[in-house]
C-alpha cells in the first residue's frame, strides 16, 4: 500500500472537464447516485461507492454503490462495518489523504483484517479519497480494482471533496426533513391530546393528567368555572399539574391580559375572544374555539378555551383556557395570511374610494356642464332678444368657471398626492399675509350684509413664503365663511405671531372664525376627504367641488404647519392655521408698471399662431383680429419653425406657441428657432399658450426658451397684458 503524488499541473484539465460534468446548472444536477457512477466510469472500475462513519465513530455504512456489468454488489453486505476494519485505512487517510492500495504480500502481513475484507470481493487495487469535516474523517470514496489509477489520486481528491459537498447538502436536507415530521409529529400528538380532552371530560383524574400534559406545550393555563365567574390558574411540573394560588373573578382577568399583552390592532377581537358571557354558546358544537393574536412583544399566541365539564343539557359549565407561543412555520403562514387580508382591504377601499371619485366626479361636471349646453341652446333660441342673451352669456360664464375650477381642484390634488408639487418661497411682507384676501372679499361681505374684520398682531416684518399657495389656503377658508354665513352674521380674520424656539424662524397663526351654519359632529371627520361635503348644493345653494378642504390640509401640510377645526351646527365655525416661516430681512419691490392697454398700438402687428386645435385656432384668430393683429397660422411645431425661418427679419412680431402638437411639440419648436443662425429668430419673442397650466409647466416653457406662459382657457385681459407687455420690451 502507497500514496502517489503528482503535480496538479499535470491533470488540471482532467480535473476541470470532470467538475465541468459533476457542477452542472441546477436544472442537469446530477444525483449522489449518479455522480458516483460517472466516478466509476471515468476510472474504468469495477465498482465505486461512499463510506460514512456513523455519529458515535464504531462503525462505517456503504451508503452509495455503483457497479460495473458482472460485478456482483456488496451494498448489503457492507453495513455496520466495524471501524477496526478502516483502522489502517483512517490511518493513512491522515497521513497521506487520498492513497492507493493494492493486493500484495505486504498488505497481508501488515493489515490482515483489510485483506480478509477485500480478497473475497476479488479486489486486486482500490483508490479511496477522506471525507473530513472540522479536521475529523466522517466517510470516504472509494472506486475498487481501476483502469486508470496511475497519478489519479489528485483527481480523486477534487471529485471527493465535490460529492462530498453535496452529501453534505443532501444529508442536511434529510435533518430538515426528519426536523419537520418531528414537529409533524408534535403536531399530532397535541391533536390528539385535545382529543382526549374532548372524549374524557367525565373523569378527574384523566383531566388531570391531560391537563398536565397540555400545561408542558402552553405557558398560561387556566381553570374557569363559568357559572361562577371563577378562575384558578394552574402551573405544571414533569408529572402533574398544580394551582399557583392565583384566582379571582374570571371576566375581570380575561379584560386585564387582554389589555397587558395583546397588540393594540388585535385587541377588540381578543376582547370579544375573551367574552365569558357568550363562550357557552360558542362551545355549544365543538370542544374548542381558538384563535392567533399578536402580542405588544411582536410575538404570536395560539390562545384557546376547552370545554372540561358539561351540565345535563350539554352546555360548557367548567373549561381550560390555554396559550402558547405560535411556532416560527406557523407565525410565517399568519403574517402571509395577514398581510394577504391586508392587501384585500386596501384594494377594497382603493376601489371604492376610485368608485366614489368617478361618481362624484361625473355629478359635479355634469352639473356645469348641462348648465353651458342648456344655456347655449337658450342663447341660440333667444338670439334676437339681446337683453335675455346677455342674462344667459353671465350665467353660461358662471357655470364655466365653476367647470374650470373643478378640473383645476382635480388636477392639483394629483399633483399634490404624486409628489409634484413644491414652494416657491420668496421674500415677503409679513402684515400682507391675509390682507389680499380680506381686499378681495371686503367688498363682497358688506354687499351680503356680512360684518367682516382682519385683525393683525404681526412684530417681524419681512418673511419668506409661497404667496400662491397662501393665499390658496385663505381664500378657501374665507370663502367657504363667506358662502354658509347669512345676512347679518359675522366673519373674523386674524393673523398673529407666535413664538418658534429657532432664531430664524416665526410661527404665525391664522384664525378664520364665523357664525354661520357650522358643521355637525358627525361631518367633522371627514370634513378633509375628497368630494365630501355636509350640504348639497341643492339643500343649500351653495356651489362646491368638495375639494377646496382636501386642498388646504395639503397644502398646510407641505409648509410643515397645522390646521384644526372647531365647528358646531348652526352656530359656526372656527378654522385656526399654524405655519412655520424662515425669516427674511428686505423685500425688494416690484418697481415695474403694466404699460397701458392700447389697442391701436397693435394695429400692424404679425402674430405667428403655432395651433393644432381648429377650434382653439379660430376663437384666438377672432380675438387678436378684433384687437388688430394680423394673425398667420402653422399646424404643428415643424410647419411653425419652417415659416419662421422663410420669413424676412422683422416679418413676424411674435409667436404664440401651444406646447402638445402633432411632430413637433412646442419645446422643441422653441429650442431649435433659439439655435438658428438668424440674431431675428434668437430674439423673436415667444409665448407658451397651452393648456399645461401650472407653475412647473410654466418653469419648463422659460427654460425651453420662451418669454412668457399663457394658460388655456384663456383670460383675453390677461392675455391683452401679456401681448401687450411682451411688445412694449
Amino acid at each position: 500500500m502507497h500514496s502517489l503524488y503528482i503535480s496538479q499541473a499535470s491533470q488540471e484539465e482532467a480535473i476541470r472537464s470532470f467538475l465541468d460534468l459533476l457542477n452542472r446548472s441546477p436544472e442537469e444536477c446530477l444525483t449522489i447516485d449518479e455522480q458516483v457512477e460517472q466516478v466509476g466510469l471515468y476510472f474504468g472500475a469495477d465498482r465505486s461507492y461512499i463510506f460514512e462513519e456513523s455519529p458515535d465513530g464504531t462503525y462505517v455504512d456503504n451508503t452509495f454503490e455503483w457497479c460495473a456489468p458482472g460485478i456482483y454488489p456488496e451494498k448489503e453486505n457492507l453495513q455496520q462495518v466495524p471501524v477496526e476494519v478502516v483502522e489502517i485505512w483512517k490511518q493513512n487517510f491522515r497521513k497521506s489523504g487520498a492513497f492507493l492500495l493494492e493486493m500484495n504480500e505486504d498488505l497481508k502481513v501488515n493489515d490482515p483484517l483489510a485483506y480478509e475484507t477485500l480478497e473475497p470481493q476479488n479486489i486486486h487495487c482500490l483508490m479511496a479519497a477522506p471525507f473530513s469535516r472540522g479536521g475529523k474523517l466522517v466517510g470516504f470514496f472509494g472506486v475498487d480494482n481501476p483502469s486508470r489509477h496511475t497519478d489519479q489520486l489528485l483527481l480523486l481528491s477534487v471529485i471527493a471533496s465535490s460529492v462530498f459537498k453535496e452529501l453534505s447538502s443532501v444529508r442536511e436536507e434529510e435533518k430538515r426533513t426528519q426536523h419537520l415530521q418531528e414537529i409533524e409529529k408534535l403536531n399530532q400528538d397535541l391533536s390528539h391530546q385535545l382529543h382526549v380532552v374532548e372524549t374524557h371530560r367525565a373523569s378527574a383524574v384523566q383531566s388531570n393528567e391531560i391537563i398536565s400534559a397540555i400545561a408542558k406545550m402552553y405557558f398560561s393555563i387556566f381553570r374557569i368555572d363559568l357559572e361562577r365567574d371563577f378562575y384558578e390558574e394552574i402551573a405544571s411540573d414533569n408529572e402533574v399539574h398544580t394551582l399557583t394560588g392565583h384566582e379571582g373573578t374570571a371576566s375581570t382577568r380575561m379584560m386585564e391580559l387582554c389589555d397587558s399583552f395583546v397588540d393594540e390592532d388585535y385587541r377588540q377581537e381578543v376582547r370579544e375572544f375573551f367574552d365569558l358571557t357568550t363562550l357557552a354558546d360558542r362551545l355549544a358544537d365543538s370542544d374548542l374555539v381558538d384563535m392567533n393574536y399578536r402580542a405588544k412583544d411582536g410575538n404570536w399566541h395560539a390562545t384557546g378555551f376547552i370545554a372540561k365539564k358539561r351540565d345535563s343539557s350539554g352546555r360548557a359549565i367548567h373549561v381550560l383556557y390555554v396559550t402558547r407561543l405560535v411556532s416560527p412555520m406557523k407565525v410565517q403562514q399568519i403574517e402571509q395570511s395577514v398581510m394577504l387580508k391586508e392587501e384585500k382591504l386596501a384594494a377594497e377601499r382603493a376601489n371604492r374610494a376610485k368608485s366614489i371619485f368617478l361618481f362624484n366626479m361625473s355629478h359635479d361636471i355634469r352639473t356645469p356642464m348641462n348648465a353651458i349646453i342648456g344655456y347655449a341652446e337658450l342663447m341660440e333660441k333667444y338670439n334676437d332678444d339681446k337683453t335675455r342673451c346677455m342674462g344667459y352669456l353671465r350665467k353660461l360664464r358662471s357655470a364655466s368657471d365653476f367647470l374650470l375650477s373643478l378640473i383645476n381642484n382635480v388636477l392639483e390634488m394629483a399633483r399634490i398626492e404624486s409628489g409634484k408639487m413644491a414652494l416657491d418661497e420668496v421674500p415677503s411682507v409679513a402684515a400682507d399675509i391675509c390682507s389680499e384676501v380680506a381686499d378681495v372679499y371686503t367688498e363682497l361681505m358688506e354687499k351680503k350684509g356680512i360684518d367682516f374684520s382682519l385683525t393683525t398682531d404681526i412684530q417681524t416684518p419681512y418673511i419668506f413664503c409661497d404667496k400662491v399657495k397662501i393665499n390658496e389656503i385663505y381664500l378657501n377658508l374665507v370663502s367657504n365663511a363667506y358662502k354658509y354665513t347669512s345676512e347679518g352674521g359675522t366673519v373674523r380674520m386674524e393673523i398673529r405671531e407666535l413664538p418658534s424656539g429657532a432664531d430664524d424662524t416665526v410661527m404665525m397663526q391664522t384664525t378664520v372664525t364665523d357664525t354661520g351654519i357650522g358643521m355637525s359632529a358627525e361631518f367633522l371627520p371627514s370634513l378633509f376627504d375628497e368630494f365630501t361635503r355636509e350640504y348639497t348644493f341643492t339643500e343649500n345653494k351653495v356651489q362646491g367641488t368638495g375639494l377646496g378642504m382636501p386642498i388646504v390640509k395639503k397644502l398646510v401640510e407641505l409648509m410643515g404647519g397645522t390646521i384644526t377645526v372647531d365647528s358646531e351646527l348652526g352656530r359656526g365655525t372656527t378654522f385656526v392655521v399654524t405655519l412655520p416661516h424662515r425669516i427674511a430681512h428686505e423685500v425688494v419691490p416690484d418697481m415695474e408698471h403694466m404699460p397701458h392697454l392700447d389697442n391701436d398700438r397693435f394695429t400692424g402687428k404679425r402674430i405667428l399662431l403655432a395651433e393644432d386645435n381648429e377650434l382653439n385656432t379660430e376663437i384666438i384668430t377672432e380675438i387678436l383680429l378684433e384687437a388688430g393683429f394680423e394673425i398667420e397660422h402653422a399646424a404643428d411645431g415643424i410647419i411653425c419653425v419652417d415659416m419662421l425661418s422663410k420669413a424676412a427679419p422683422g416679418y413676424y412680431d411674435m409667436i404664440l406657441m401651444d406646447i402638445q402638437m402633432p411632430n413637433m411639440d412646442g419645446y422643441r419648436a422653441t429650442e431649435k428657432i433659439r439655435r438658428m443662425h438668424s440674431e431675428y429668430c434668437r430674439n423673436i419673442p415667444i409665448i407658451a399658450m397651452t393648456a399645461n397650466a401650472f407653475e412647473e409647466d410654466r418653469q419648463n416653457a422659460l427654460r425651453a426658451g420662451m418669454n412668457g406662459h399663457l394658460a388655456k382657457p384663456i383670460d383675453i385681459t390677461r392675455l391683452m397684458e401679456t401681448l401687450t407687455e411682451t411688445l412694449a420690451k
